[in-house]
């Protein structure tokens, strides 16, 4: 519907080098990778081939575990999720904005989160009195989301989204 092209390809390589490099030299603006959301030890000693490729592509990654919602939503119509990993840098900024281009092209249902470490948040805002190193305190939290929907307010104007903001 928005005229987008879709290419495939088959190249030899480490997928997530591969993956990453992938925009640089196709002038790509979306990498689209699988996950079937593994877990287990090697998971944590070496990370997934999506979360290499998203750390290290130079424009947003559709990390897509089951393909029935995306397939749905292209053809019926129905509100996609989408999560937005957001955390005041340039590259989340970059994935705000291409997840309101993404909207053209059908109805999203958008949440906009955030992990972020307490004790560095509750310092960063001048906290007062005794702080917790799991959880933000409820003046810090207030800020977080305040900051949080600010950003994505001026980057998605009109669009509608939630923020959830977990310490972590």
């Amino acid at each position: 519907k928005a005229g987008s092209v879709v290419e495939e390809r088959i190249v030899a390589g480490r997928a997530g080098e591969v993956l990453s490099d992938c925009p640089r030299q196709e002038r790509a603006g979306l990498v689209v990778v699988s996950s079937p959301g593994c877990r287990g030890v090697d998971r944590w000693l070496v990370g997934s081939v999506a979360e290499r490729t998203a750390e290290r592509a130079t424009v947003p990654t559709l990390i897509v575990r089951d393909p029935s919602p995306l397939l749905k939503w292209a053809k019926d119509g129905r509100p996609l999720r989408v999560f937005v990993c957001f955390n005041r840098t340039a590259t989340s900024e970059c994935a705000l904005r291409w997840v309101k281009e993404f909207a053209r092209g059908g109805s999203l249902e958008v949440v906009v989160g955030w992990v972020n470490w307490p004790t560095e948040e509750w310092a960063r805002v001048g906290g007062n009195g005794p702080f917790s190193l799991t959880s933000n305190t409820p003046d810090v939290q207030r800020i977080l989301v305040r900051d949080v929907t600010e950003k994505a307010r001026e980057i998605l104007v009109d669009a509608s989204f939630r923020v959830r903001i977990e310490a972590g």
